[in-house]
């Protein structure tokens, strides 16, 4: 009997949501992320209190990814109810909201690429637990 042990460790409860390619949603180029890949399904965007700092800079993978408090570009998480997605993708800094009409920080959140907006409207905003998975673990079960 084969055994499968995946390794990962809680983030938090985050406020979960979605986005598509357009204009409204994104910068000037809507198809491609902050570390310049094709947007994907499966792909996801962290807000900036989550993601490494050295990371942000470089809009690639940093060099020391084995630090654990902060979510790292390629890092795969666990969204329960959403599945494992891999971080390729920033935030914005602030939000909109029309009923206050005022701007407010994005913190602790995670923004799932969707490529319709009958996909995003099923998610809406939600809270769910989010486990960050680690690296090697996961890539090994790609194997079996």
């Amino acid at each position: 009997m084969n055994s499968l042990i995946i390794v990962s460790w809680l983030i938090g409860t985050l406020t979960i949501t979605s986005y598509r390619s357009v204009p409204q949603q994104t910068d000037s180029t809507p198809f491609h992320t902050s570390t310049n890949e094709r947007v994907r399904s499966g792909g996801a965007a962290v807000s900036r209190d989550l993601l490494c700092g050295a990371c942000r800079r470089l809009h690639a993978r940093c060099r020391r990814p084995e630090v654990r408090s902060k979510v790292h570009y390629g890092d795969y998480v666990l969204v329960k109810g959403h599945g494992i997605l891999r971080v390729n993708d920033i935030m914005g800094v602030t939000k909109y909201d029309k009923k206050t009409k005022k701007r407010y920080p994005i913190t602790k959140a995670i923004d799932i690429w969707v490529s319709s907006y009958k996909e995003e409207k099923a998610i809406g905003v939600q809270k769910r637990e989010v486990y960050l998975i680690n690296r090697s673990s996961y890539e090994n079960t790609k194997k079996i």
